[in-house]
């Protein structure tokens, strides 16, 4: 009897009409140990996206949205039950193997270009943000955001100057803010500022406000 190791199959998206139109998607099932059957653990849609352990393209929150605002990611990763010890972390690692002295290791890169043109070089303005790291959970029915981490311009940038600040937010308890609230900011000059809140240091602990020569 033959039985299916692994599969790389192509299905119909929606109905094809002739001469105009053939949505497509492509859906790679591999078998685990202990089964007889393959399951599908990766597919790009028709629309170039691209989803990992799962067969449904679900909204996301981010950047001042929850995901009942219809927004989806173009790479979608998703686990379920996931637990320690086994290979069901939803977790992306990059490693680097490198020589003692060899600078470099694994990084994310976030660009941006004030066109929106492919491969089109436009410099960006200020207050236009870089990139964003969200942090959201579920409220019982949609994705909301919980906090967020970003980089944003403070002016445009010109040729090797890209003057940048970092901001950290989160949200407060109560229903009335859904977005996150900038809490503090690194300055393109090195300043932090505590935009709202309170500095609190715990008992036992304090902050050094000592001069020091650091020698290049």
């Amino acid at each position: 009897n033959e039985a299916e190791g692994a599969v790389i199959k192509a299905e119909s998206d929606a109905a094809w009409s002739n001469g105009s139109s053939y949505p497509t998607y492509l859906q790679f099932k591999t078998t685990a140990a202990n089964a007889t059957s393959a399951t599908e653990r990766l597919r790009i849609k028709s629309d170039g996206e691209i989803l990992i352990g799962t067969t449904t393209d679900r909204p996301v929150a981010g950047q001042g949205f929850n995901s009942a605002s219809g927004w989806y990611g173009a790479l979608q990763i998703e686990k379920a039950n996931p637990s320690s010890g086994s290979n069901s972390i939803p977790m992306l690692a990059i490693t680097a193997w490198n020589a003692p002295n060899d600078p470099y290791t694994g990084g994310i890169s976030f660009n941006r270009s004030g066109s929106n043109t492919q491969g089109t070089h436009v410099s960006v303005n200020s207050w236009k943000q870089l990139g964003n790291i969200a942090f959201n959970g579920s409220d019982g029915t949609n994705f909301i955001q919980g906090a967020e981490i970003f980089a944003v311009p403070e002016a445009a940038f010109t040729n090797d100057s890209g003057p940048t600040a970092l901001v950290f937010s989160t949200v407060p308890t109560g229903s009335d803010v859904k977005t996150p609230q900038e809490r503090l900011r690194i300055k393109a000059a090195g300043d932090v500022q505590v935009t709202d809140g309170n500095l609190v240091v715990a008992g036992g602990h304090g902050i050094d406000f000592s001069a020091q020569t650091v020698s290049s």
